[in-house]
Order: structure tokens, then C-alpha cells, then sequence
């Protein structure tokens, strides 16, 4: 279920004081249901979420619902919009400021034994919080959506021995400590979106060798190191769309040998998005300044391309399109803005099973014999 802590309202402009968000009688019914997870959504003026008083209140409501409802296997606390689009809107309460939990949730936090999955969206970390030694002993899954980060460190935290998965939206930069991913023994999926971070460096999750998707799409990633991916032999998953990258080793995938998908998909430019297969557009970079055009030089080449079931190759004009008869097993093909001025089925062997593809060309020659 999901449920608004709030001292502000986006609709009408006013200020509430208490906090409006579910009553005791509600609570009391829903004692009565067996609830699975909750998300928790605050809703504060910048003023109001530095005071503590209103976040010890914010606090104790998480608290006395967890307290309430022990059989809970996923908390998410926060939401990822950053504004609201009201009438009423000063330079106040033009953005959704971060909130800061303090130590009770934490400590509530450790003693959850059914918990597996756990999601923070702008939220403030600054490191001083008393976090339980034992917070992640049966996580699976950890989300971090735009956390503010004050310490400029991931928290150590999230090396659980058990997580799964791990999600971060924007977060960290080239200056954030991110040690702590690089020690996820049984990490098996990670998404890196958003973020600030350019470099991506050898070994990139260092103990994760059971990763088997890997998502790296949107950030500011100029740069990846040459044996970056060597260590991830069971990934099936690679995404390293919309980035600022230009060249890259040749070599780089070469260790990639169970790869299915493969996405590298080229910013577009004039609208900072990339366009799916299915035609539905990803915004990126929504507050960067772009003023040149990112593709490859080259792509480097895949280890079994005949192994591949997905290949997202959008904008990457410099892809060798000699090598198409290599992808035979190929099911969804984006070959969009490949600038080509003759189109010949020839450059695709025998590439027969698709599920879907996407491309264009510059001229008119692609006439109803060619179809």
C-alpha cells in the first residue's frame, strides 16, 4: 500500500500543521490485513523538513507502521518527483526537498527479519546515522533514488551479503566513495542511471562475478576502462545507452562470452533522449548542456554475436554493418540513424527471426519492391 505524510499541499498551496496522512481508525482497520509491503510518501517545504521535530513525528509514523505490521517484506520511503506543477508554488516549495530519517527508523530498521526489499527516494544520508550492523542480513534488493548524499559516500550498508539487486538514479558523481558496490559478492542485477559519474574503472564491481545484467544507461560515462567488464563472464545483459562515450578498447567485451542483449544505443543530440525499438522515448541528461554529438568511433566487437537476441546499435553510425550476418539469431534489431543512403538486404545475411526493428535512411530508394 502507499500512503502521504505530508505538511504541504501541492493543490491548493497551504500549509498543514499537523502532518495530514492516514488516521488512527484507518490504522486500526488495517491491522486486521496482512500488508506485504508499504511506500511512504513525505511531503515538506524546505523549511519544515529541516525542523526536527517534524522529522522525529515523520519518523515515528514509519516507525509505529512497521511496528504494526512485522510480516512487511518491502519499505519505500519517498517519491522521485522533484516538483510540482501548482498555482500555489513560491521559491519555497518549488522543489521537493530532501528529508532526513533519523535514528529510530534505522534502529527499527535492524530489527525487521522479514524484510527483503528496500527503496529510498530523495532522501538525505550524511553518514552520522546509527545504522545497525545487521540492517541488510536478509535484503535482497536496495533502491537509491536521487539520495543526497551529504557525506558524498554511498553508505556502507549496502554491501549485504545477500542483495540481489541494486538500483541508483542519479546519486553519486566522479567525487562520490562508491566502495561499497565494488564488495557484492552475489549482486546479480544493477542499474546506474542518471548519474554524474563519467568514469567507469577496472574492475567496475569488483566481487560482483555472478552479475548477469548490467545497466549503465543515461549517465556521463565519457570514459571506460580497458578490462572494466573482464570479471562479469556470466552477464546476459549489458546497457551502456545514452553516454558520452566516443571510443572504447577493442577488446573491452571480449570476456562477454554468455552475452543475450547488447544496448549502445547513441544520444540523440537535439532532444537528449534515445529512442526505443518500440518507439518509446528515454530522456537523459535533462539538466546537462550538450553541444556535440556522442557516437563511437567504432564498435568493438562481441564474442558470439551468434548467440545475441537482442541488438540495439540506434545512432551508432561507425557500427561495421558487415558483420550483420554474424547476428543470425538476432530477434529485436535497432538500427536507427545509421545514415544510410542505400538500403541492402544483403548486409543482413541471415538475420530472419525478428521480433521488432527500428531504422531510417536518407533517401527515397526504399520503394514497395524493396518491402
Amino acid at each position: 500500500m502507499s500512503y502521504r505524510f505530508g505538511y504541504y499541499n501541492s493543490d491548493t498551496g497551504e500549509d498543514y500543521d499537523p502532518a495530514y496522512t492516514i488516521d488512527e481508525q484507518s490504522l486500526d482497520y488495517l491491522d486486521g490485513m496482512f500488508i506485504k509491503g508499504v511506500q511512504i510518501r513525505p511531503l515538506f517545504t524546505r523549511i519544515l523538513a529541516k525542523k526536527s521535530a517534524k522529522l522525529s513525528e515523520f519518523t515515528s509514523n514509519i516507525v509505529s507502521f512497521m511496528t504494526r505490521h512485522p510480516e512487511m517484506s518491502h519499505i519505500g520511503i519517498g517519491e522521485q518527483i522533484a516538483s510540482y506543477q501548482d498555482s500555489s508554488r513560491t521559491d519555497t516549495k518549488y522543489i521537493t526537498p530532501y528529508v532526513k530519517l533519523m535514528d529510530a527508523f534505522w534502529q527499527k530498521l535492524g530489527a525487521s527479519e522479514n524484510l527483503r526489499t528496500l527503496a529510498f527516494a530523495r532522501i538525505e544520508y550524511d553518514g552520522t546515522e546509527n545504522v545497525p550492523s545487521n540492517v541488510t542480513r536478509n535484503l535482497k534488493s536496495i533502491g537509491l533514488y536521487d539520495v543526497s548524499l551529504t557525506a558524498n559516500q554511498l553508505p556502507t550498508w549496502i554491501s549485504g551479503s545477500n542483495i540481489q539487486f541494486l538500483d541508483i538514479l542519479s546519486t553519486v558523481n566522479d567525487s562520490t566513495d562508491v566502495s561499497a558496490w565494488d564488495n557484492l559478492e552475489n549482486l546479480e542485477h544493477f542499474m546506474l542511471r542518471g548519474s554524474r559519474l563519467t568514469n567507469i574503472k577496472s574492475l567496475f564491481l569488483a566481487k560482483s562475478t555472478q552479475l548477469i545484467s548490467l545497466t549503465l544507461q543515461c549517465n556521463d560515462i565519457s570514459v571506460i576502462q580497458e578490462n572494466a567488464f573482464d570479471h562479469l563472464v556470466n552477464l546476459k545483459f549489458l546497457n551502456i545507452a545514452g553516454n558520452y562515450l566516443q571510443t572504447l578498447p577493442d577488446q573491452i567485451f571480449m570476456k562477454l562470452t554468455n552475452l543475450l542483449v547488447f544496448d549502445v544505443r547513441a544520444l540523440d543530440i537535439d532532444s537528449k533522449t534515445i529512442l526505443n525499438f518500440d518507439d518509446n522515448l528515454v530522456s537523459c541528461h535533462s539538466g546537462s548542456s550538450l553541444n556535440s554529438t556522442f557516437y563511437l568511433n567504432s564498435v568493438p566487437k562481441l564474442p558470439n554475436p551468434e548467440n545475441l537476441k537482442v541488438l540495439e546499435v540506434r545512432g551508432q553510425k561507425n557500427f561495421d554493418k558487415s558483420t550483420f550476418e554474424e547476428y543470425e539469431n538476432v530477434e529485436i534489431l535497432n538500427i536507427g540513424f545509421f545514415g544510410y543512403f542505400h538500403f541492402d538486404w544483403t548486409e543482413f545475411g541471415k538475420i530472419v527471426q525478428f521480433g521488432g526493428f527500428e531504422f531510417e535512411w536518407e533517401s527515397d530508394e526504399f520503394d514497395e519492391l524493396d518491402w
